[in-house]
């Protein structure tokens, strides 16, 4: 694939295209935030890389948070309130561009009320609060370190949405939380190591048995990409955004419609 690489961080990111990639977070940003938003992002980036603009710049793909809510910034392993043992399991948190996240979702053409929504490793809760913006059965975040949890639960309190009360924080291992059965999109953005990745499948693949839709696995930055090609409970929709996600179907013998498939 032309332009594939590892970003500037090889230890968290995935390969990905990155002119595949760019071309589509220019046509979300416009499509979402529209035309003068997106020239005005594309300007003060060029200003602050040239040392003509000192302050902060939002990036293409994301959008404004409610200024009640703390999301943003990356929390590196080390900082994680967790023992030496599941720090070695984990990853940093790092906010996923909720542009992206509405754009892969969306396509996906789903009737969302009669979903769940689970999100593993879900840090300080971004993607809870973009989740929010849609009428799913239930939104659910699945974290294992009490400082981001409590972060989560604040930002949760904070939400000004009727879904609110669907929307719920969980501190618990990954490996030990079961979706309930039924209709289900699950989404990771890399939080973990494959000892936790392979419980945590087959925890979903067991929800998603006793489903009558399609259910499926959304996956930013998908790191352990090559494992779950190869899982025989997973098939690949698609690669959105020059392959920095990966949409995966979950087999079930119940699904009674045609799934649908994931524009790149």
């Amino acid at each position: 694939m032309l332009f594939k690489r590892t970003t500037a961080n090889p230890e968290f990111d995935a390969p990905f295209n990155t002119l595949r990639r760019r071309a589509r977070l220019l046509h979300v940003n416009i499509k979402y935030n529209g035309v003068a938003q997106t020239g005005s992002v594309l300007l003060l980036g060029a200003a602050q890389r040239i040392r003509l603009w000192p302050g902060p710049v939002a990036k293409l793909g994301q959008c404004r948070h409610s200024r009640d809510l703390d999301v943003q910034g990356i929390v590196d392993v080390s900082d994680l309130l967790v023992s030496d043992l599941k720090r070695s399991a984990a990853n940093r948190y790092e906010p996923t561009p909720a542009l992206e996240f509405r754009h892969v979702l969306q396509s996906l053409k789903l009737p969302y009320e009669q979903y769940d929504f689970v999100d593993y490793g879900s840090g300080k809760g971004a993607i809870l609060a973009a989740a929010a913006r849609y009428p799913f059965r239930q939104v659910t975040g699945i974290e294992f370190c009490a400082n981001l949890h409590a972060n989560a639960q604040r930002n949760i309190a904070a939400l000004k949405t009727r879904a609110t009360d669907q929307i719920v924080s969980v501190l618990a291992d990954a490996r030990d939380y079961t979706p309930r059965p039924g209709p289900l999109i699950v989404y990771l953005y890399n939080p973990f190591n494959y000892d936790i990745m392979g419980p945590v499948l087959e925890n979903c693949i067991q929800a998603a048995q006793h489903s009558d839709r399609p259910c499926y696995l959304m996956y930013k930055n998908p790191f352990l990409r090559d494992r779950l090609d190869a899982h025989p409970a997973l098939e690949k929709v698609r690669e959105p955004f020059g392959g920095s996600w990966a949409v995966y179907r979950f087999s079930s013998g119940r699904q009674s419609q045609a799934p649908q498939s994931v524009r790149t």
